[in-house]
């Protein structure tokens, strides 16, 4: 054994951790929140409020039928 905290050689050792930092580095890529990420969500936020104010609108308290109109 070429190295004694590694079975392989020193080729093999260093292959296996590029191919490791080539992965994570895509995986962060593909993780990394974009702008447009932010604008969607933001969208989807602003849907789902609207959506549950318009309900609770519906729904208003009849106590405040008189103060509203």
């Amino acid at each position: 054994m070429p190295d004694s905290t590694y079975p392989f050689g020193k080729e093999e050792k260093i292959f296996e951790q590029t191919g490791w930092l080539k992965a994570e580095i895509e995986t962060l890529k593909k993780t990394q929140i974009t702008r447009e990420d932010l604008l969607e969500f933001e969208k989807t936020m602003v849907k789902s409020f609207q959506s549950a104010l318009n309900d609770w609108w519906e729904h208003k308290p009849r106590e405040l039928d008189d103060q509203i109109d």
